[in-house]
């Protein structure tokens, strides 16, 4: 809870640089989200390299759905968000092959319960390039700058090995927004596409 505090104070300090140029908008607003699970994890530990694990089909982690809480607040066509929600996935299953996760060795045919567990942070900055708006309908088109952090804790047990680590990763996205309202947004649909900048050098 400090740490999110520490990010509220922040959204709106970094806010509060942009000039009041236009109607001044605060909000919040909460929604339900349906992620599609889907990826790897790895834990290496004392220079034991981790075994590439799918979530799905090496430790049976099902797909959950989570509530999110979102603030927002907007100055002409400046806008920034910060949302927030945590995820807890569990999975039970019994391994295919030998794996080897955060330095512990688990056999095949082990049964094994496994937990990822994390809060994110997201924190969001949108500039209009397009913004056209009247009373029955309008849209807009913007750029924007994204920072998600995963704030959690990753973990493998069987009937003889308990391991878990803990992490923290900040990811930096850039991408796009286009967004379309029907009686001054009282119904709208948002299309927003992000994803990591390339690495220079």
């Amino acid at each position: 809870m400090k740490r999110m505090f520490l990010l509220f104070i922040c959204f709106f300090a970094v806010f509060g640089i942009v000039l009041p140029v236009s109607a001044f908008e605060l909000g919040v607003r909460g929604y339900y989200w349906f992620p599609e699970l889907s990826g790897v994890i790895r834990v290496d530990e004392a220079g034991i390299v981790g075994t590439e694990l799918d979530l799905e089909d090496d430790l049976g982690v099902d797909s959950e759905s989570y509530p999110v809480i979102e603030v927002f607040a907007g100055i002409g066509k400046h806008h920034l968000s910060l949302a927030f929600y945590n995820l807890d996935y569990d999975g039970d299953t019994v391994l295919t092959k030998d794996i080897y996760f955060n330095g512990e060795f688990f056999q095949a045919n082990e049964r094994v319960v496994s937990g990822l567990e994390y809060d994110n942070y997201d924190v969001m900055y949108r500039y209009d390039l397009i913004d056209l708006e009247n009373f029955l309908a309008g849209g807009s088109l913007g750029l924007v700058a994204r920072l998600m952090v995963f704030d959690g804790s990753a973990s493998i047990a069987s009937a003889t090995v308990t391991t878990k680590e803990n992490f923290t990763a900040p990811i930096p996205m850039v991408g796009a927004n286009f967004h379309v309202g029907i009686l001054k947004d009282i119904i709208e649909a948002r299309v927003l596409v992000t994803g990591m900048p390339p690495m220079l050098g």
